[in-house]
C-alpha cells in the first residue's frame, strides 16, 4: 500500500528535538516566500529564537509580541504551523486583520510551504486532504483555518488547540458587536484544550492600542539585550542611542560614514558591524524575574534585526525624513522602532511631575496663608470613601494647597467642611463630584446618597455645589443645569437640586497654565502652589493625564495612570473660584477692596469751623 508523506509521517513518533532544530532540518525557503533561499536558519533571526522555546513550554499559555514590521515573525508562524501539522496534528487557527491579508498569506506563504514539504499534493481528488482558499485539512487529524478579525463569529462552534493572531492593532479586530472584545472571543475558542497556546502579535500604534494593553497585563515582559563590544554591558537596543553627524540636515553619505550606536554604560561608539555582532550574541531577558509564568510579553526593536531594515543608516534616514509630518513620524516609531506613538502635547509624565514639584511653597501642611480671601474644598466620591482637597485663594487669584487626604465616612467630611473659626464657617464653597461608582468593578452608584447628603447639609453656612464632568464639549467652562426634581430612584427631591457641569478639559488647561506661570515667576497673580509637605501620590495623580494630538488635529486629555483623583479635585477648586459660577470669587474681591478703602479713608473731623462772611453780601 502506498502512503503519501504526511500519512507516513503520522505513523512515526515525533522527533525528540527542539522545534527550531526541526525547522532547520526540514524546511527549505524559496524566493516566492522569502528574500533568502535555501535551508531555514533560525540564527538569521536571533531575537525570535526564544519564541520557538515558549511554543514548546507547556507552562506558558499566552505569548504577546509588540514588534516592528518586517522582522520575520510571519515566517515564524508558518514554521510553527508546519511543526504542528507533522508532530502534533490538532485544530489550529490563524487570524489576520482582514480577508485580503488572509487570502494573500494563505496563497503565498502557507500553501507553498505545505506543498514544498509534501504535506499536501499539487492536485488532490481526495477531499479529506486538501487546501482550499482559507483551510487545510490533513488525514492525520490536522486542521488549519485562516481567518480574519471580523469573522470570529463564524467560528462560534469550533475549538482550537493553538491560535495565532497577527496585527491585532489593525481595524479588522475592532468589530466587537455584542460578544465582547475580539481577542476575548478568540480566546474562548481554546477552552476545550487544557494545553492550548495563544500567540498575539502586532506592530503597535498608540499606547492605548490593543497589543500594548495586552503586553502590559502579561506576567512579565522580555527585552532582547545585546552585549557591548567594549564593556560587555547587556542592554536593550533603542534609537535614542543611535548617533550621527549633521543632525536633521545630514546627507545620506554623511549618515553612512558617521553613524554608530552609543553604549549606555561606557559611551563608546559601535560600528554597524559591531551592532550586528552584538545582535548575534544577544539574549532575551525579563524586566522582572518571576516563576510559573503563564502569560509572557516580548518587546522587539528593529535594531535587533540582521536584515537590511535594521541597519543604522537606514533607520536614521527614515527618522530625518519623517520630521514635521505626524503621520510619517508615527509610521517610523511604530513600524521601524516597534514602539507605540504618543502624540503628546504636554510634557512627559516624569517631566510633568518635576514641574509640579517646583510649585511647592514654604507653607506647611494645614497652615493657612496670611490674608487669604476664600477657602474652598473639593470632594471626589468613591465606592469606599472620599478624596478631598482644601485650597486657599488670595485676592489676586493665587492659590495655596492646604491639605488633602482620603476619608472613609460622611462624618469625617462634615468635620472638614463645617469646621468653625471665630464662630463663622471657614469654608466658602464646597464642590462635590456626584458621579460615584467610578471604581473598577463598582456595582452600585453613590449618586443618590450624595444628593441626600447635600440636601441635608446645604443650610449649614457653606455653599455646596453638586458637580459632574461634562460628557460632551461645553460652549463655556461651567454650565448650571435646571434643578433636578427627582432622585434617580424617582423619589421627589425637596426644593430641587442644581447640578453644575464642569468642562474638565478646559480647567486642566487652566491648571497647567498656572503651573507654568508659577515656575517662571512665583510672584505673579494666579500662581498655583502646593504645600511644602505634599506627599508623592498627589504629584502622581495630578500628572495622571497628558494632552495629546488626535489624527484630525484636535487635542484631548488622555488618562495614563489609573488614579487621577487629585487632578479632578484641583479642577473643581479652580471651578469654585471661576467667575462663571455665580460670579466666582469676584464678589469677595470687591468686598475686600471696599473694606480696604474704608480703612485707608481718613475719619471726618469733628471740629466745627465758623461760618465765613460772603464778601459780595457786605455791600448790602
Amino acid at each position: 500500500m502506498y502512503l503519501i508523506p504526511s500519512e507516513f509521517q503520522s505513523l512515526q513518533p515525533p522527533e525528540q528535538i527542539p522545534v527550531w532544530e526541526w525547522i532547520e532540518k526540514h524546511r527549505v525557503l524559496n524566493r516566492r516566500s522569502s528574500s533568502e533561499i535555501g535551508p531555514k536558519r533560525v540564527s538569521r533571526t536571533p531575537a525570535l529564537k526564544i519564541l520557538y522555546d515558549w511554543f514548546e513550554d507547556s507552562k506558558i499559555r499566552k505569548v504577546v509580541v509588540q514588534k516592528p514590521a518586517q522582522i520575520g515573525l510571519t515566517d515564524l508562524v508558518v514554521d510553527l504551523i508546519l511543526w504542528i501539522a507533522v508532530n502534533d496534528p490538532s485544530p489550529t487557527a490563524l487570524f489576520l486583520a482582514d480577508q485580503d491579508t488572509a487570502r494573500k498569506i494563505m496563497k503565498f506563504r502557507i500553501d507553498p510551504a505545505f506543498r514544498e514539504m509534501g504535506l499536501i499534493k499539487h492536485s488532490s481528488a481526495n477531499k479529506s486532504q486538501e487546501a482550499t482558499k482559507f483551510e487545510i485539512t490533513l488525514r492525520n487529524g490536522f486542521y488549519l483555518m485562516v481567518s480574519w478579525g471580523s469573522s470570529i463569529s463564524q467560528t462560534g462552534s469550533m475549538a482550537f488547540k493553538r491560535i495565532f493572531c497577527d496585527e491585532v492593532n489593525k481595524p479588522g479586530y475592532d468589530a466587537t458587536k455584542t460578544e465582547g472584545g475580539s481577542l476575548d472571543r478568540i480566546d474562548e475558542r481554546m477552552e476545550t484544550f487544557s494545553d492550548s497556546k495563544f500567540f498575539v502579535f502586532s506592530t503597535p500604534t498608540i499606547d492605548t492600542g490593543r497589543v500594548t494593553k495586552e503586553l502590559e497585563i502579561c506576567d512579565t515582559i522580555y527585552d532582547f539585550k545585546v552585549p557591548c563590544h567594549f564593556c560587555g554591558e547587556k542592554q536593550p537596543l533603542s534609537f535614542r542611542q543611535v548617533i550621527w553627524d549633521g543632525g536633521g540636515k545630514a546627507t545620506r553619505e554623511q549618515i553612512e560614514k558617521t553613524c554608530g550606536y552609543k553604549c549606555v554604560k561606557c559611551g563608546k561608539k559601535w560600528s554597524e558591524e559591531q551592532r550586528k555582532n552584538a545582535v548575534s550574541e544577544g539574549v532575551p531577558e525579563p524586566r522582572e524575574k518571576k516563576e510559573n509564568l503563564a502569560n509572557v510579553g516580548y518587546q522587539l526593536h528593529r535594531l535587533a534585526s540582521l536584515f537590511k531594515g535594521g541597519n543604522l543608516s537606514t533607520m536614521i534616514y527614515k527618522w530625518i525624513h519623517a520630521q514635521g509630518d505626524q503621520l510619517k513620524l508615527q509610521n517610523v516609531i511604530n513600524s521601524t522602532f516597534g514602539e507605540p506613538y504618543i502624540p503628546r502635547i504636554s510634557a512627559k509624565p516624569d517631566e510633568a511631575i518635576l514641574q509640579v514639584k517646583r510649585c511647592k511653597s514654604e507653607i506647611g501642611l494645614g497652615i493657612l496663608p496670611p490674608d487669604y480671601l476664600a477657602l474652598v474644598v473639593s470632594v471626589d466620591v468613591q465606592q469606599v470613601g472620599f478624596w478631598y482637597r482644601l485650597r486657599a485663594f488670595m485676592p489676586d487669584l493665587t492659590s495655596f494647597g492646604i491639605e488633602e487626604d482620603f476619608l472613609s465616612t460622611w462624618e469625617e467630611i462634615e468635620e472638614i467642611v463645617f469646621r468653625h473659626e471665630n464662630g463663622l464657617p471657614k469654608i466658602w464653597r464646597m464642590m462635590i463630584d456626584t458621579g460615584g461608582g467610578k471604581e473598577e468593578g463598582a456595582k452600585i452608584s453613590r449618586t443618590t446618597e450624595t444628593y441626600q447628603w447635600i440636601i441635608d447639609n446645604r443650610c449649614r453656612g457653606v455653599r455646596i455645589f453638586a458637580c459632574k464632568g461634562a460628557s460632551h464639549q461645553l460652549p463655556s467652562n461651567i454650565k448650571v443645569g435646571t434643578p433636578l426634581e427627582k432622585f434617580p430612584s424617582g423619589k421627589p427631591i425637596p426644593g430641587g437640586l442644581q447640578i453644575v457641569q464642569i468642562n474638565t478639559d478646559s480647567f486642566k488647561d487652566e491648571l497647567w497654565s498656572r503651573i507654568d506661570k508659577t515656575i517662571k515667576d512665583k510672584t505673579l497673580p494666579r500662581s498655583w502652589f502646593v504645600h511644602g509637605e505634599t506627599p508623592e501620590y498627589v504629584f502622581d495623580q495630578i500628572c495622571a493625564e497628558e494632552k495629546r494630538r488626535n489624527k484630525d488635529g484636535s487635542a484631548e486629555w488622555v488618562q495614563i495612570r489609573p488614579d487621577n483623583h487629585m487632578l479632578d479635585l484641583e479642577c473643581l477648586c479652580l471651578a469654585a473660584a471661576d467667575f462663571e459660577l455665580f460670579g466666582g470669587i469676584r464678589p469677595l474681591q470687591v468686598q475686600r477692596a471696599q473694606e480696604k478703602r474704608k480703612i485707608s479713608r481718613p475719619a471726618p473731623s469733628q471740629e466745627v469751623k465758623p461760618r465765613q462772611e460772603n464778601p459780595i453780601l457786605r455791600r448790602y
